[in-house]
């Protein structure tokens, strides 16, 4: 499979409860799940963007019905389920992005884009082409601002990278900013993560690949395998810390 730069996250994170603690220092299991499911669904938010601005006949989608003025694309999402069969979830919000023709890059905002009451708004910019099932994308979110995000409202910076094909995709993120408020702000890295297409959904466990995150010298680390994916459970180990421990993202 061809390697493809973007980030798609993501991730619906509907129904995740919030176990991590206002006074935790370093990195926690539980912030360490909220951060790695959190990224994938900023992802899937990425991937989208990359993906309509490539569609061929952009005018000829239903999910999302999108809108092209120049160079001025509007994507608006209504309770549908997208064409790019990135996710299995329904997504409401919209994308309002400068396109130059011809370019593959583009410019704009996220609004409200999301699944359930996990919604995102920020500014994306970045490029992407599309052959058929093949997706190749690079994105850049600033200032991603989610609500209710695991009842949290954390703001997420990143440089997403992705490729993408009928069967899976493989995330790249190199250094990402995660800000959950209150001065608690998280490095984060996913290193060939590779999601089944169509499964970035509520709380996917990803079949291969690592994330990483980092907080006060403190890195939790998560291997993903085939066989934790099926288990509905990954092990989290915290380095220099306890023996690893095991996390149902939404369990």
């Amino acid at each position: 499979m061809r390697r493809l730069t973007v980030l798609i996250v993501a991730v619906a994170l509907v129904g995740c409860q919030n176990t991590t603690s206002d006074v935790e220092t370093g990195v926690s299991v539980p912030a360490a799940g909220l951060v790695f499911t959190g990224a994938l669904a900023s992802a899937l938010l990425s991937a989208e963007a990359a993906w309509v601005v490539s569609a061929p006949e952009p005018d000829t989608l239903q999910c999302p019905v999108t809108d092209l003025d120049g160079d001025d694309l509007h994507a608006e999402y209504v309770d549908c389920l997208p064409e790019s069969g990135l996710t299995s979830d329904v997504l409401a919000g919209a994308i309002n992005l400068t396109v130059p023709a011809g370019t593959g890059l583009f410019d704009g905002t996220l609004s409200a884009l999301g699944s359930g009451d996990s919604t995102a708004t920020g500014s994306v910019t970045g490029s992407g082409s599309r052959a058929g099932d093949l997706l190749s994308a690079d994105v850049t979110v600033t200032d991603l601002a989610w609500v209710e995000l695991r009842t949290e409202s954390p703001v997420i910076n990143a440089f997403f990278a992705m490729d993408a094909d009928a069967d899976e995709a493989i995330v790249n993120v190199d250094g990402g900013v995660w800000d959950r408020g209150q001065g608690r702000v998280y490095d984060f890295w996913l290193e060939d993560v590779v999601v089944p297409r169509g499964a970035f959904d509520t709380c996917v466990i990803p079949e291969a690949g690592t994330f990483r995150v980092q907080r006060d010298n403190v890195e939790a680390r998560i291997d993903f395998s085939p066989e934790a994916a099926a288990d509905g459970a990954v092990s989290v180990n915290i380095i220099g810390g306890d023996d690893a421990s095991s996390l149902r993202p939404c369990g």
